[in-house]
C-alpha cells in the first residue's frame, strides 16, 4: 500500500509515513518516505510493504511524520486507507480502462479468498 503527500514547506527531508490499524492503541509503525519528481511536481511517497493477503482490507490510521533526533513529529492529518482504497479509485474512475478494473477486481477477488482460507485453517 503507498501513500504521498506534498510537503508545501521548507523541504528538510526526514519525513516518514507512520501507520497503525485503524482506531488501535498500537504505537505507529514507520517507513521511511522517498522523494519523487514528476515533471514539476516534487512529493514524498511511502510504502507499507508486507501486507499479508489475508489481511489486504485492514483499515489504517496513516500520517505523515518529521522524524528529528529520535522523535517523530506528525505534520499532516490522519487518514484513513486500505489496499482497497486504490481498488475503489480505480473502479470508480471512468476514465480506468478495461484491463485496470480487472485487475482490480482480481486482486480483490484474491485477497478475499486468501482471507477466506487463512480463516478457516485457523478455526
Amino acid at each position: 500500500m503507498m501513500a504521498q503527500v506534498r510537503t508545501g514547506r521548507e523541504d528538510t527531508g526526514n519525513l516518514y509515513l507512520g501507520y497503525k490499524v485503524k482506531d488501535s492503541e498500537d504505537a505507529y509503525k514507520y517507513v521511511e518516505a522517498k522523494k519523487v519528481k514528476n515533471g514539476n511536481t516534487e512529493y514524498y511517497q511511502a510504502s507499507i510493504d508486507s501486507i499479508p493477503s489475508s489481511e489486504l482490507g485492514t483499515v489504517y490510521d496513516m500520517a505523515f511524520f518529521q522524524k528529528t533526533n529520535d522523535t517523530y513529529t506528525q505534520v499532516t492529518p490522519v487518514k484513513t486507507g486500505s489496499a482497497y482504497s486504490y481498488l475503489y479509485t480505480l473502479l470508480s474512475q471512468s476514465s480506468s480502462n478495461d484491463a485496470s478494473k480487472n485487475l482490480a477486481k482480481a486482486f480483490y477477488l484474491y485477497a478475499e479468498a486468501a482471507k477466506n482460507y487463512f480463516s478457516s485453517i485457523q478455526n
